[in-house]
């Protein structure tokens, strides 16, 4: 297993991560990146995973999911909350038919954004350590901003916000740099099909 030490210290917007590292999900997986964070208060290891692997996931074990949204070749939407500025995300609804449907959802929901096509370009595992419960799975999909009327507030969200991809990678994304660089390539490759994608998830 190779380890990767990096800083506790980071913007209070971002989930703090502590450690990184190369992690067999099972026995006899390939090695995914994984890092040691504090997600929502709670120490976890999250692991960046082909997102291929979803069908495989049991969907109760689906925490949520989160969609990087283009407005613009090199432009994402992200929503400010009170724990932070993030991409739009949330959990799964019993009225949801699908994962893409609760991706949708949730970028009108949070962000007040529609969108064209969607595709699964990332699948989270996060891993709590302090949390007495089971692994959980969070999908994340990518695709270009269809319509973005007036932002009006609702639920937790208090704005929205259009950054370079450059901020999201140097300054407001999850994980280490190297996740968000790899998140950031593979959305890119995903949905303008034209820009090379990240070929190695190490």
């Amino acid at each position: 297993m190779i380890h990767h030490r990096s800083s506790a210290t980071g913007p209070a917007n971002r989930e703090i991560v502590t450690r990184t590292e190369l992690v067999a999900v099972e026995g006899n997986a390939p090695a995914f990146p994984a890092s040691d964070v504090i997600l929502k208060g709670h120490r976890a290891t999250v692991t960046w995973m082909d997102p291929d692997l979803l069908s495989g996931v049991d969907p109760r074990a689906i925490y949520g999911v989160g969609v990087v949204a283009f407005s613009g070749d090199d432009e994402i939407v992200m929503v400010r909350l009170n724990r932070g500025i993030e991409i739009p995300a949330g959990t799964v609804e019993a009225a949801d038919t699908s994962l893409e449907h609760t991706a949708r959802r949730e970028a009108w929901e949070e962000a007040c954004i529609t969108l064209g096509q969607l595709h699964l370009v990332q699948l989270m595992r996060v891993e709590w350590h302090d949390l007495a419960k089971p692994a959980v799975y969070v999908p994340i999909y990518a695709g270009k901003v269809a319509s973005m009327p007036p932002f009006a507030q609702r639920h937790e969200t208090y704005g929205r916000i259009i950054v370079s991809c450059r901020q999201y990678v140097d300054v407001l994304g999850f994980g280490t740099r190297r996740d968000r660089e790899r998140l950031i390539a593979n959305a890119k490759s995903a949905v303008y099909q034209r820009f090379p994608a990240c070929s190695s998830w190490l």
